[in-house]
């Protein structure tokens, strides 16, 4: 190989080192194709970031609704007493309650119009927020408490008496509260001596259990007797159950009706009975008792059916619960010496003052000697507005900060694009001090915030509602961290002290230090946290179950269904029963034997391919051999299933970040409605508990 080198004056290089130097740096093209490659690669690792950035807020709502549902359950527990009979869906226009189940959230054949108001099957039901989502299932039935001890809510003894706020309040006011005592003992037939006062339905009889039994007596479908204890004053009493309609053609169906009143006269106690002696010879015997009052109930429950579904045929005895209804006095009236008395305190947050009377009252039942206790079923207003219970502590600077931050803002514009209008109606604008002339960005209000005191009802005053004038704050919310702090209204060293809105509109100081308050508040994206409970008796049905009740196939021979399954409303899909007897035929060998299933639990589901569209137990869960139940045994007569109880409540928390936007087309608005309606997420925690009260 021969290499040529080049010389010239003052050395010599090789050929290519001089031309390395004249192209050594980097050029402008090259520059520009480093910068292309590295946006590329930017922008490539950019577009992960949102997506993961939605992977971590979702995980954290996530953990957050799991933690809502948690402290639900375990308050729930904690209140075992209070727990309702049931949590059932709300009827709707064309729609059947008892047909609904939890994860429909969205109403069938519903429109939407420009104002937020929807329409079922062709029927205005109101605003759409409140018969969607959660709040198609907020009917609560028969919260049970004690009545509580009295104490004063106002100035005077009219305001004097027990405070009971509902526990899943605030309370629909379109549906106000129906407030009932214990359920009184069924008695089916007639009692002894049972003797007519001449010209009236009154009847005397020697002896009975007095104000808490009833008699029934069944005559045909259209005589249904009722024989109620009556009393020195007037009472009304209040029957619940299912009825058997005849649809025509030989289908039958059922209906539920709901507190039927029956209106009692004042009686005394001068009845007498006449008695027949062995030798023929008569007594006249004066009783010591009231006269019971007979009453035909089959005329007022065909009356109460909807128009158009069919004719009453018979009242199912079984599902039949008859109580004393509290009668409702004005808030200026006095209390009497009857302890079924209440009155209204304010009826959208749902508060009660009872007669201070009943707290000591004691009441026969099944179970014994019992306090006297009330029963309260009602609408829930919106499962959207949260509750949360606390107690401050006593520090320089006391706060507490609510399990969601980013509270709604009155004016904002809510999921459909109109405004929110807050829950301003439960806590009334004196409580705010009604300062004026402050835009409402400005405004430190929590129009979406309201904080009652559970031991008179009132509501904790946010600012000076004697002088509208004052800019002194109270309570002030940081809606978005969640965060309320309390301001010592006086200045004392004597811990915090609040200032209440009482009831009768008077205003008290009180120490807040480890007092019961309960906020109510909403949060952005729709949060809600609901209850739904299975009932905590059931009885038998002849057709397809409705609310509280159970279908076991083949008792009817037309409705068919698995032979060895036992079928449930459909609201009560994945809750948990416990059967107290179950007789059934299994398959041994060739032969079928009679065998027995005590006290066994099981979850209600939906079962694939089942000839019912509704939730069951199988018997096949437990016995493999199983065939079908037991109709023919001499001790099981038509009950091969007998003491079924709900064994379970789920705490459901639900929210939906999605938006949608309300136009003028009905139908429009019904897809987008529908749309934004599959953006619901939800965390479930269920606990196995049962009602610890004889109320119901």
């Amino acid at each position: 190989m021969h290499h040529i080198y080049a010389f010239k004056p003052g050395g010599f290089r090789l050929p290519g080192a001089a031309r390395s130097r004249r192209t050594s740096g980097t050029t402008l093209v090259e520059v520009l194709v480093v910068i292309v490659i590295l946006l590329i690669g930017i922008l490539a690792v950019v577009q992960i970031f949102p997506r993961g950035f939605q992977l971590l807020t979702l995980s954290r709502k996530s953990a957050q609704a799991t933690q809502l549902a948690r402290q639900e359950s375990e308050r729930l527990k904690a209140r075992a007493d209070m727990l309702p009979n049931m949590v059932t869906a709300v009827n709707l226009a064309g729609e059947s309650a008892d047909a609904t189940a939890p994860n429909e959230l969205i109403p069938a054949g519903s429109t939407i119009n420009g104002l937020g108001n929807l329409s079922v099957n062709g029927q205005s039901v109101g605003p759409w927020a409140l018969h969607s989502g959660p709040n198609r299932f907020r009917r609560i039935v028969a919260e049970t408490h004690r009545l509580p001890a009295p104490r004063a809510v106002g100035i005077g003894s009219n305001w004097y008496g027990g405070v009971l706020i509902p526990e899943f309040g605030p309370v629909d006011p379109a549906t106000p509260v129906v407030v009932n005592g214990n359920d009184l003992v069924r008695s089916v037939g007639l009692p002894q001596g049972l003797q007519q006062r001449s010209g009236t339905d009154l009847f005397d009889v020697l002896d009975t259990s007095g104000d808490f039994e009833y008699f029934v007596e069944v005559q045909d479908a259209s005589t249904v007797y009722l024989y109620l204890p009556t009393g020195p004053t007037s009472r009304v009493y209040r029957a619940s159950g299912y009825a058997l309609v005849d649809r025509g053609g030989g289908r039958f169906d059922k209906r539920l009706f709901e507190n039927i009143d029956f209106a009692t006269p004042a009686t005394d106690r001068n009845g007498t009975i006449t008695t027949q002696n062995r030798d023929g010879t008569t007594n006249t015997v004066r009783t010591n008792n009231h006269p019971l009052l007979r009453v035909n109930i089959a005329p007022a429950i065909a009356a109460s059916l909807p128009a158009g579904q069919g004719t009453f045929a018979s009242l199912l005895l079984d599902s039949l619960h008859t109580a004393r209804g509290f009668r409702l006095l004005a808030s200026a009236d006095a209390f009497s010496a009857d302890p079924f008395e209440y009155k209204v305190l304010n009826s959208n947050l749902g508060s009660l003052l009872f007669n201070p009377t009943g707290h000591s009252v004691f009441v026969p039942t099944g179970n014994g000697r019992q306090p006297l206790g009330v029963s309260l079923s009602y609408n829930v207003l919106d499962w959207r507005i949260l509750r949360e219970d606390f107690r401050i502590n006593d520090t320089d600077l006391p706060q507490h900060r609510l399990p969601l931050g980013s509270i709604k803002v009155g004016g904002m514009a809510g999921p459909d694009g109109r405004p929110l209008t807050g829950i301003s109606a439960i806590e009334p604008s004196s409580s705010e001090g009604g300062l004026s002339g402050i835009p409402a960005s400005q405004d430190s209000k929590a129009d979406h915030v309201a904080l009652v005191d559970l031991d008179t009802g009132g509501i904790v005053c946010e600012r000076n509602p004697a002088n509208t004038s004052d800019t002194a704050q109270y309570v002030t919310v940081d809606k978005t961290l969640g965060l309320i702090s309390f301001r010592d209204v006086d200045g004392s060293e004597a811990g915090t002290q609040g200032r209440l809105l009482l009831p009768d509109g008077s205003t008290r100081d009180v120490n807040l230090s480890g007092r019961a308050l309960r906020a109510l508040y909403m949060a952005n994206n729709e949060w809600a946290v609901q209850v739904l409970k299975a009932a905590s008796q059931y009885s038998t049905s002849p057709t397809l179950p409705g609310a509280g009740q159970f279908y076991v196939a083949g008792s009817n021979g037309s409705i068919g269904g698995r032979a060895t399954s036992v079928y449930f409303p459909r609201a009560d899909a994945n809750q948990k029963v416990t059967v107290g007897t179950i007789n059934y035929l299994a398959r041994q060998g060739e032969n079928l034997v009679a065998r027995q299933i005590v006290g066994q639990d099981f979850v209600v589901r939906f079962r694939a391919n089942d000839p019912l569209s509704y939730p069951s137990i199988d018997l096949r869960d437990v016995d493999p051999d199983a065939v079908e139940f037991d109709f023919g045994s001499a001790t099981v007569g038509l009950l091969p299933v007998r003491e079924v109880k709900g064994a379970s409540v789920v705490v459901r928390v639900l929210w939906n970040p999605d938006t949608f936007r309300l136009t003028d087309d009905p139908q429009r608005n019904a897809r987008a409605f529908d749309v934004w309606g599959r953006g619901w997420r939800r965390a479930n925690v269920q606990t196995y508990i049962q009602r610890g009260s004889n109320i119901r």
